[in-house]
């Protein structure tokens, strides 16, 4: 029996250990939004200090 964890476990009868490989991801670049929609969570967790810029993005994503 085995325990579920959320990692990936060995593959049986696999010669090589399969990697998992990330096909999507999605990011939110800004917590700003103009539109102040009641239902949106985004109000929830309020102004946010610093949020990264444009430059800084970039060499995330690199």
């Amino acid at each position: 029996m085995g325990v579920l964890t959320g990692q990936p476990g060995p593959v049986h009868g696999a010669k090589a250990p399969v990697e998992p490989v990330m096909e999507r991801a999605r990011i939110r670049l800004t917590n700003s939004c103009n539109l102040r929609c009641r239902h949106c969570f985004i109000s929830a967790s309020g102004p946010v200090d610093r949020e990264l810029t444009t430059k800084e993005w970039r060499e995330v994503i690199r």
